[in-house]
């Protein structure tokens, strides 16, 4: 008996746990000004929504250990990248994509956690 019940609760919760993960698993990709719009339109008060953000590094080196970054816009802004360091540091003129999201304020800049390089 205890074998049915396994077996039926593994049909019915698989595709029901697929089904979020396709759903909520993902990042949406978009530029720096599309992460603020959809920074101010979240709901939730605890932070914006997480978003992938696919940038050119162009000064790897500012006086507030911030990376200064433009989008496929050509927006320049500044990314704080808190992740694990990754193999080989920044450099300037580097295309990579960042995984994170805005906090707005007087100057927003996007909060990254994760990076990958092209």
């Amino acid at each position: 008996m205890l074998k049915k019940i396994i077996i039926i609760s593994a049909v019915v919760l698989l595709p029901i746990a697929f089904y979020f993960a396709a759903m909520y698993g993902t990042v949406d990709k978009t530029t720096f000004a599309g992460a603020v719009k959809m920074s101010s339109e979240s709901v939730s008060e605890d932070q914006a929504k997480k978003v992938e953000v696919d940038v050119v590094i162009v000064s790897a080196k500012t006086a507030s250990d911030k990376l200064l970054c433009t989008d496929s816009d050509d927006a320049q802004f500044y990314v704080d990248f808190t992740g694990s360091e990754p193999h080989s540091p920044f450099k300037d003129g580097q295309k990579v994509r960042f995984v994170g999201h805005v906090h707005g304020g007087e100057t927003p800049y996007f909060h990254a956690s994760q990076v990958f390089s092209e």
